[in-house]
């Protein structure tokens, strides 16, 4: 009798697993990653940097640019997390990405990258990459986010600003001084500038243009619930 009760149970807990694995496919995934408890001691690791001029992200990172004398790269993280990590130089493109599908269990800390250049004329990012950058001084730059990203800048300077942002992002230029910003925002993005003489572009759906700096064009177009605004 106790046997066959044992039967029985056994048989109803491999159904319920079954139906679990069948209505949540995401835990099958998660077989054999490792548990936070084993992903190691945080690790800095140098990565060779050759003479890139545009920087690429997605996923989940901390990025944090200064302006120096040569390139260079590190990226802090804990060790078992390095498998999962993707930093490639291609040609003038420094590309930090992931690996496959990775189930962050419990507390994982976010991968930092800490980045020295001499110059810098590109950045996109996607996915949830906050980027801090300080003492960049550029004739033009470009800077692209799309997702949750969040960025701030420190005592830069651009000639010319190309900015898109797609999405729940926010972008801090306040510090940064623009001689002349063209911006393209849409979605439900925030976005603070420091701009000195012509100011273009377009706002839609719910974000937000804030701006500094008195310039003596300003040309924005805005649809949608969006705003554009001086201090």
């Amino acid at each position: 009798m106790r046997r066959k009760v044992t039967n029985i149970l056994l048989e109803v807990w491999i159904g319920v697993m079954v139906l679990l694995v069948g209505l949540f496919p995401g835990i099958a995934s998660c077989v054999g990653e490792p548990h936070p408890l084993s992903w190691g001691d945080v690790e800095t690791r140098k990565v060779e940097g050759r003479g890139f001029s545009k920087i690429v992200s997605s996923g989940v990172w901390e990025i944090r640019v200064v302006k120096g004398d040569e390139w260079s790269v590190e990226v802090e993280a804990p060790e078992r997390l390095f498998e999962y990590l993707e930093v490639k130089e291609r040609g003038d493109i420094l590309s930090l990405g992931w690996r496959g599908r990775v189930t962050m269990w419990g507390n994982v800390p976010t991968p930092v990258a800490r980045i020295t250049v001499p110059s810098l004329r590109s950045v996109e990012l996607s996915g949830a990459c906050e980027l801090t950058f300080r003492g960049l001084v550029e004739d033009r730059f470009s800077l692209e986010v799309s997702g949750a990203a969040d960025v701030v800048g420190k005592e830069a300077a651009f000639g010319e600003l190309e900015l898109e942002v797609s999405g729940a992002g926010r972008v801090d230029l306040y510090e940064v001084e623009v001689e002349e910003a063209e911006v393209e925002i849409s979605g439900a993005a925030h976005v603070t500038l420091w701009v000195t003489e012509r100011l273009l572009g377009s706002v839609s759906g719910v974000g937000s243009l804030r701006y500094r700096g008195n310039p003596s064009e300003v040309d924005v177009d805005v649809s949608g619930a969006g705003s554009v605004a001086p201090f």
